[in-house]
């Protein structure tokens, strides 16, 4: 008997079990439906089908389905009406389903042999090829058969595998439903996915979403993934992917891995040729496995039996005699394989029981689960009872064997009932009126649709196929730019013109320049004409209209007959000729007399049905004013709905296009010529629209320069004007030096030269700049216009100035700069430039001049918003020293820390380290290493966002990255691997400064001093996402740190925080004061300062007379004229005598009663002070610089605190008693009043 399955029916509380007969059809189009199906099987066979359950197979792109039938002979005759059979333009695959599994796990587990080891002897396929497997035995047996769905082929000796059974597939289709209508509404996963986890996201072939799991991360924001339930694999974004509810996420995979039993790669084959032949082996097909022991890879070994032509053979034996594997191990035999002899006598997922000796049936006719009997000879473990059984027993046998017969017949009798009352039930269900009019809405729509397409002469709307045609055959208004010959005239124009500029560069004498300057304004009078005369021609045409009418053509053409455009034929053409046209024409009024016809018919129809509903309408009608019809006159509304549905049916299937061949080839191949020659029109006029624009632009460009020629007067004025400015510079420091020489010093005089030289300097730097301006637009002029600028005029510079984008500053030298210095080399200076605070850095140029500003151009290139910007260079005269302009900024990253001792907000955190990464992305992207980044090199502009500084050209990235830097809480800036000072620093030893002060920022508080090089992130309290960069940041393999573009797409840093808390920088920044005096104190209040320190300086006897605006200037914007800010700036390098003293103590009145009534205490003082700031001027620490910083910088006003400054006026107030009066005991005077 053949193998059935067995279906519940259940029934109210009755439930019944009948057996089913099942076919597998596989290598379905992904179009067809169940009903479709259904309606295929009757169609070929007249063969009622129970149920089908279908199942997506994605590597294919395929549908199989499992058809159930209650007789074994409509499965039999389903398998042979379909041989070779074709359903949607796709060969079909048909064979039976059902079919017993054997299970042998719990036997090979407990170790009993029971004779199932396949034969040992060797044996000759059928179709007379010699066996490929080995005659050896086989020591592993297989455990268990299976019938797999090959889903995905890794190699040619391993693949992944569906297990095909009807809750597996329906299995698999719920998970496919949950996953369409759950993962639309999740969220995208943020960060670096785990590979862990179980994650969805969309399969980029059929765009349908699918469980997968991450086998690999990249760098660049991408990971490998394999799809769980087909095994395929795909790179895919980590934003494509939805982290799966538990419900989802826990469910098994439906994908298992496999590999060919006995079977390995073979390292000389082609390994693509070898999945090529694998695939054409088992596509389509539904394989019985005998499937062995996992392997140490997880790989389950499998041999797939293939049976090809009524041939049977094994997918190991093909692919081996194939070459593309090779053996490994032992294989079973074919014989063996195919013999049901060594099948154990069992369930389809258990192990089978052998009858004992008791038994009253003979080890010889075990009957199996199925109704079948098995021969079990050769089995070892079980013994032969006597043949010799009595007569009586031998009779009662029978009587079984025939009652069970007709017990068999009786069943299969009541499946036979069974089976036509669920065709009666199927007929009645499709008879219904409601299923009548879901058909007949969904065959109106159709055929809407198939008239849209193709429409008569009796249908109301355009036939687009035609309306294409007469565009693309109207040779008036066709527009084809070869034709332009003005375009053509342009451009040989502009080349001719370009050609005379290129020979304008090259080095010639005086008469050559002349003549060629000669024809090249002849070349662009004549470009410029010929540019007129396009203008004028092509504004003449409609391009407009013709532009719409093609892009509106195209629209439908790309919309209604995308299927039509798709198809692909050898025979299809490229131009569309007049036979093709002629022979298009025919065939369509043939189509379109038939479809007339036809149309007509469906009209009748549908009118009469119109008609029959409407009276229908009329006769039910509940209005009283509706005037009654005759009730007896009646309407057949089913016959007329069945005529109707099978005229909508009859309609499409005469119309529709696709389902005949040769008509879908003709209409396709008329259609792609069609869309091609629109398609090249369209890309034809926006290539004309383009050179409009550009054409338009460069007559623009052109028409100034036509007879104008480049006026250099202006420049040459403000170039006389300049060095007028200079001599008198000069003759003013020469003034200067004398005054400051002179023993008879005089210091109003002094002080009115340097107030000149302040002005001097201003009126110089605004010619300067105006200098800057005039030759960008000439160095414009040059490259564009008139590039024999420079030998015509070498003496302006020119080439420089194009060469270097106007970096290099020759009219300036260091005399146009009132300088302080900003640090203790003083190779960092802050000044001013047309009032504007700037700063100049001195480089020792050690290398040709030429490569130092090749590097520092380099540079300049790359410069954005978080870098800082480079405004200029000049050289010293002996081009030794190059001095470098940049703006002034107020605070670096250090001063911030310790401003807001380590309090910073998460907004203000996210700003320095969005500044730090957008600054060193332009210079990664060119491949050049900062090397030295560190707190002090991170400077904050007005908005708060860190400002990458301090890339020194004049070094090598080695020497840069050499210099060690510690932060505040004794965290390295250097890389690991630059420690021993042997590896060249590349990007990511930046990367990895980045995240010292990533880390130092998020734990301002925690000391590193003591603990291991690389920090220990696991004892840190920081957010997660934090914790998770920083692991990835600091890494101690630079390969494994990610860039800049991955740091970017970050959490941390790809949206702002949101954060209540005051802004730390917008406070210390905001204070108009601060700018004020920077911007004002610079020039004058600098100049004083210098007049005072030389009045100390020539006559320390009389500084009580002397002024100290520059002093007294900075007292008042910083405090109340505190006595001691007084002593403290004086000690920091600025002069303090009588009237200072006096005007700072006008806080405390018992300061200045003391210092009115003795004027040998004020002189005291002076001498005490002169010998601090002699003693300390040139051993000023760092912290005491920064803190005159802050004094001058009108910071101390916010952050000193009260009770500090209280304090500083008391032990002043006692410093200044027991020097009055040093034997004195008397209590000391209260403090002074709150300043504040």
């Amino acid at each position: 008997m053949c193998s059935v399955a067995t279906v519940e029916n259940t029934n109210m509380d009755n439930t019944t079990q009948y057996n089913t007969y099942d076919v597998f059809v596989g290598n379905i189009p992904l179009n067809i439906t169940e009903h479709e199906i259904k309606e295929f099987f009757h169609s070929v066979i007249s063969v009622p089908a129970f149920g089908i359950k279908i199942k997506l197979g994605s590597r294919y792109g395929s549908y199989v389905a499992f058809v159930k039938f209650f007789k074994e002979e409509d499965a039999e005759r389903a398998v042979r009406g379909m041989y070779s059979a074709k359903l949607g333009g796709s060969s079909l695959y048909i064979s039976r389903a059902n079919r017993p599994l054997i299970n042998r796990r719990d036997e090979m587990s407990s170790g009993q042999s029971r004779g199932l080891s396949p034969s040992n002897s060797l044996s000759q396929p059928n179709d007379g090829r010699p066996d490929l497997v080995p005659s050896h035995t086989a020591e592993t047996s297989w455990v268990e058969v299976e019938y797999l769905m090959i889903t995905h082929v890794s190699d040619a000796a391993s693949f992944w595998a569906q297990v095909m059974t009807n809750e597996k597939a329906d299995d698999l289709m719920k998970i496919i439903k949950l996953l369409a209508s759950v993962c639309v509404s999740l969220r995208p996963i943020q960060g670096v996915p785990f590979t862990d986890k179980v994650y969805a996201t969309v399969f980029s072939e059929d765009k349908q979403w699918y469980r997968c799991r991450v086998i690999t991360t990249l760098n660049i924001g991408q990971s490998k993934v394999r799809y769980i339930d087909y095994g395929n694999e795909e790179f895919i974004n980590n934003s494509a992917m939805v982290e799966l509810p538990d419900q989802l996420a826990k469910l098994p995979s439906h994908a298992n891995d496999y590999s060919l039993y006995g079977c390995q790669l073979n390292p000389i084959s082609s390994q693509k040729q070898g999945i090529d032949e694998f695939k054409r082996l088992v596509e389509g097909h539904l394989l019985e496995g005998r499937l062995f022991v996992c392997d140490a890879d997880g790989r389950t070994p499998a041999i797939l039996m293939l049976e090809e032509e009524g041939q049977h053979s094994t997918v190991n034996g093909s692919m081996l005699s194939s070459g593309f594997v090779i053996r490994s191990g032992l294989l079973p035999t074919q014989q063996a394989l195919r013999s049901p002899d060594h099948r154990v006598p069992s369930s389809p997922r258990s192990p089978g029981l052998l009858p004992t000796l008791g038994n009253s049936v003979s080890a010889r006719e075990v009957p199996n689960n199925f109704g079948a009997v098995g021969d079990m000879q050769g089995t070892a473990s079980v013994q032969e009872v006597p043949t010799s059984i009595p007569i009586s027993v031998q009779d009662m046998q029978k009587k079984i064997e025939s009652q069970q017969f007709d017990l068999s017949r009786q069943h299969t009798m009541y499946r036979v009932v069974q089976g036509e009352l669920n065709n009666l039930k199927l007929n009645l269900g499709e008879g219904h009126l409601t299923h009548k009019m879901k058909c007949i809405l969904s065959g109106a729509s159709k055929v809407k649709h198939l008239r849209r397409l193709f429409p008569t002469d009796d249908d109301d709307t355009r036939d687009h196929i035609k309306y294409a045609t007469d565009l693309v055959t109207d040779d008036v208004n066709k527009f084809c730019l070869e034709e332009l010959k003005e375009v053509k005239n342009v451009e040989i124009s502009l080349k001719a013109y370009n050609n005379s500029q290129d020979r304008l560069k090259a080095p010639q004498s005086q008469d050559d320049l002349a003549n060629e300057i000669r024809m090249r304004d002849q070349y662009r009078q004549e470009l410029y004409d010929n540019i007129v005369k396009f203008l004028a021609i092509v504004n003449t045409l409609p391009l407009d209209q013709r532009a719409y009418d093609l892009k509106d053509t195209e629209r439908f053409l790309s919309g209604y007959y995308q299927a039509y455009l798709e198809v692909a034929s050898k025979e299809l053409q490229t131009i569309l000729t007049k036979q093709l046209l002629q022979e298009y024409n025919q065939w369509m009024e043939m189509k379109m007399s038939t479809f007339s016809n036809i149309r007509t018919m469906t009209n009748t129809c549908h009118n009469a049905l119109n008609s029959a509903l409407c009276l229908v309408q009329t006769q039910i009608s509940l209005d009283i004013h509706v005037v009654e019809e005759n009730t007896s006159k009646s309407v057949n509304i089913d016959l007329l709905l069945t005529r109707f549905q099978k005229a909508l049916d009859e309609e499409i299937k005469l119309t529709d296009m696709e389902k005949h061949p040769e008509d879908c080839k003709m209409v396709a191949k008329m259609l792609q010529v069609l869309y091609q020659a629109i398609m090249e029109e369209i890309k034809g006029l926006n290539t004309l629209q383009e050179k409009m624009e550009q054409f338009e632009h460069l007559k623009n460009y052109l028409e100034p320069w036509l007879v104008k020629k480049p006026d250099l007067t202006e420049l040459q004025q403000i170039r006389k004007k300049i060095r007028l400015f200079k001599s008198k510079l000069r003759h003013k420091l020469a003034e200067q030096v004398d005054l400051e020489e002179n023993d008879e010093f005089n210091p109003e005089e002094l002080c009115e030269t340097l107030k000149e030289l302040t002005s001097i300097r201003q009126e110089l730097q605004v010619l300067l700049v105006y200098e800057g301006q005039l030759m960008s637009d000439l160095s414009d002029l040059y490259i564009n216009h008139f590039p024999e600028m420079d030998k015509q005029n070498p003496e302006i510079g020119i080439k420089n100035e194009q060469k270097y984008s106007g970096l290099l500053k020759s009219s300036r030298n260091l005399d146009l700069y009132t300088t302080e210095p900003l640090t203790l080399k003083k190779t960092v200076q802050r000044s001013v430039f047309n009032n504007a605070p700037i700063v100049l850095k001195e480089c020792v140029v050690d290398c040709p001049k030429e490569m130092f500003m090749s590097n520092l151009f380099k540079l300049y290139k790359t410069i954005n918003n978080n870098i800082v910007p480079i405004q200029g260079v000049f050289f010293s005269k002996n081009d030794r020293h190059a001095y470098i302009q940049m703006p002034y900024y107020e605070n670096c990253l250090t001063s911030l820390m310790e401003h807001s001792l380590g309090n910073l907000n998460g907004k203000m955190i996210y700003k320095v380290l969005y500044g730090v990464l957008k600054g060193l992305l332009p210079l990664h992207s060119q491949r050049m290493v900062h090397g030295n980044i560190h707190p002090n090199n991170v400077l904050i502009d007005k908005m708060g966002f860190g400002v990458v500084a301090d890339y020194d050209c004049t070094k090598t990235e080695k020497q840069r990255a050499s210099t060690k830097q510690l932060t505040m809480n004794g965290l390295l800036c250097t890389a690991p691997e630059l420690s021993d000072g042997m590896q060249e620093p590349n990007t990511a030893a930046d990367i990895y400064s980045f995240g010292i002060i990533m880390l130092m920022l998020h734990c301002p508080l925690v000391d590193f001093r003591i603990g291991p090089p690389i920090p220990d992130l696991s004892c840190l309290d920081l957010k997660p996402e934090v914790h998770e960069v920083l692991k990835d940041i600091l890494h101690v393999s630079p390969t494994n740190r990610p860039d800049v573009y991955s740091l970017l797409k970050f959490q941390c840093f790809s949206s702002q925080p949101a954060d209540d808390q005051p802004d730390l920088v917008s406070y210390i920044m905001g204070s108009e004061v601060m700018a004020t005096n920077l911007t004002e104190s610079d020039g004058a209040s600098s100049d004083h300062r210098m007049v005072e320190q030389l009045q100390l300086q020539k006559s320390p006897n009389k500084t009580s007379n002397a002024s100290a605006s520059g002093s007294t200037g900075i007292l008042k914007v910083t405090r109340k004229n505190s006595p001691v800010r007084a002593c403290i700036t004086n000690v920091h390098g600025s002069s303090v005598d009588k009237a200072d003293i006096e005007e700072g103590s006008k806080t405390s009145d018992n300061d200045a009663q003391e210092v009115s009534e003795n004027k040998e205490l004020n002189g005291h003082i002076l001498d005490t002070l002169e010998t601090a700031e002699s003693s300390s001027t040139h051993q000023m620490t760092k912290a005491e610089f920064e803190f005159t910083e802050l004094i001058e910088g009108n910071l101390m006003d916010r952050e000193i605190n009260e009770e500090d400054i209280e304090g500083d006026v008391s032990d002043m107030k006692k410093l200044v008693e027991e020097m009055c009066h040093p034997m004195s005991h008397s209590p000391s005077p209260p403090p002074p009043s709150d300043p504040f």
